[in-house]
């Protein structure tokens, strides 16, 4: 399904598209030069995710978010973040950056493009996971970094088994309308998952870059945050998930409601309601592409769906928790500057979690479950009943 009547993905036209990214970026770059980059780099972008296919669902989802995952970020630096306002902590520069000389202004636009998450950078988000200390040995780093990448693969190995052995993933069906117990697995596998696969590639590219010598340590943190922490929602997104699109998705965001909108900041719960709404349809636009890739269809389900119903659970959420603190206030008890609820609330909440994504993955995936990519005989289990 994902190649049929596509064109092969293009390698060095992607690798052209990286390249651009950088070069359209450059603060102070004339009109008259920057404007052909970008529609350079949209069109490249289109041609990629419209035309072409790499032949597997998985990789084309994928490298389909990606691409606009990055295109979106390339626009909020062109048109909603002053350039000047971004600043890296661990090279500063005196002065304005849209008044360096071009060498100046082309190392900090290329050191921001390899830093999605702005580590070390003042737009660095919070609650960011551990790092190593900046005396950690360059060679120790790299070895446990690639020890992490392989136990992740073999992890993911172990699930990628279990789905193929799943009957409500190998039955070219919905996964959605499968029974309560099949949906959780494949829904926790195959989250799972995605977060090795990730987590796998930052480990791999943390040692290659520490390893020879082009970063440090301390420049390189954990992609996830702990499961522990995702006793809701929110907390998820927030705290234990990837932070590679909080900068550009709270920018959109910011900039729909306040400008698009007229409504003042989020000070206010039909303001943060709104807001959170427009993140999280900037998050959908952005996986829409890796969808189109792969099925080769635009759907409203599906990606759109999932993504649509992560800010009705916050908002939820948020309404529970507001009503809860007025009726009885719960005992709380102080962990650094975070107030941690009891532990009996923190398990109902990850109930609560896992039985909302239990519900909501599987329209994510049920492109993928109907044109058979969890389908693998080599490595369904169930034969061995056979035997």
């Amino acid at each position: 399904m994902s190649g049929a009547n596509r064109l092969p993905f293009s390698g060095p036209l992607y690798g052209l598209f990286q390249v651009l990214l950088v070069a359209v970026n450059i603060p102070a770059t004339p009109a008259t030069l920057r404007w052909p980059l970008l529609l350079a780099t949209i069109y490249i972008a289109y041609y990629l995710i419209v035309k072409t296919s790499i032949g597997d669902l998985a990789a084309d989802f994928g490298v389909g978010s990606g691409i606009l995952t990055q295109l979106f970020t390339q626009l909020d630096f062109l048109f909603v973040t002053d350039p000047n306002t971004l600043i890296d902590h661990a090279n500063p520069i005196p002065g304005k950056i849209t008044e360096q000389p071009w060498p100046t202004r082309a190392k900090w636009t290329l050191n921001l493009y390899l830093n999605p998450r702005g580590v070390g950078w003042g737009h660095e988000p919070r609650n960011m996971p551990p790092r190593y200390p900046p005396g950690t040995p360059r060679w120790a780093f790299a070895r446990a970094k690639l020890l992490e990448a392989a136990l992740c693969g073999g992890v993911e190995f172990c699930l990628y088994v279990v789905n193929a052995s799943n009957p409500a993933m190998t039955s070219g069906t919905k996964l959605s309308t499968a029974p309560l117990y099949w949906r959780a697995l494949g829904a926790g596998c195959f989250g799972t998952q995605g977060l090795l696969r990730m987590r796998a590639m930052q480990c791999a590219t943390a040692a290659v870059a520490v390893g020879s010598g082009l970063s440090s340590p301390e420049r390189w943190p954990g992609l996830f945050g702990s499961p522990f922490d995702a006793w809701s929602v929110g907390r998820l997104w927030g705290r234990t998930w990837h932070k590679i699109l909080r900068k550009p998705m709270i920018a959109f965001a910011t900039l729909t409601t306040t400008k698009a909108l007229r409504m003042p900041p989020k000070n206010g719960p039909i303001q943060s309601a709104v807001w959170v709404v427009a993140l999280f349809l900037f998050v959908a636009l952005i996986h829409i592409g890796g969808e189109y890739m792969a099925t080769k269809r635009l759907m409203l389900g599906g990606t759109v769906k999932f993504f649509m119903l992560q800010p009705v659970a916050i908002i939820f959420e948020q309404t529970v928790g507001y009503l809860w603190t007025r009726r009885s206030p719960p005992p709380t008890k102080q962990k650094g500057h975070t107030t941690v609820p009891p532990l009996w609330v923190r398990c109902v909440g990850h109930i609560w979690v896992v039985l909302f994504y239990s519900w909501t993955l599987p329209f994510m995936m049920d492109p993928y479950a109907v044109g058979g990519i969890f389908i693998d005989e080599r490595f369904d289990l169930r034969r061995l009943m056979h035997l």
